[in-house]
């Protein structure tokens, strides 16, 4: 079960390398993390225990991930465009009195 755990968490982080399904890819690292975690009472990861402040950061990481979406050069900006976020300035906008 862990290595199946494992083998979704590899999968996922390479979606976010990629940034290919960036908010799927970042929601599934963090679940997988928090499901491995969950199951023994320390994970390895290349060989080396992982405490609960580095299992905590991964997760974090990737729920910021999930909520902030792609970078400008990834797979999902060449699928599905890039977004961005106009601020408009209401004060500019509204003649003077």
């Amino acid at each position: 079960m862990s290595s199946a755990l494992g083998a979704v968490a590899i999968l996922s982080g390479l979606g976010l390398v990629a940034g290919f399904l960036t908010p799927v890819a970042a929601a599934t690292a963090s679940l997988s993390t928090l499901l491995i975690t969950a199951l023994g009472p320390v994970s390895i990861v290349l060989g080396r225990p992982m405490d609960g402040a580095t299992i905590a950061l991964v997760a974090v990481d990737a729920i910021a991930l999930a909520m902030l979406g792609p970078g400008a050069h990834s797979i999902d900006a060449y699928l599905f465009g890039r977004r961005e976020i106009v601020i408009h300035d209401e004060a500019r906008r509204r003649p003077a009195p």
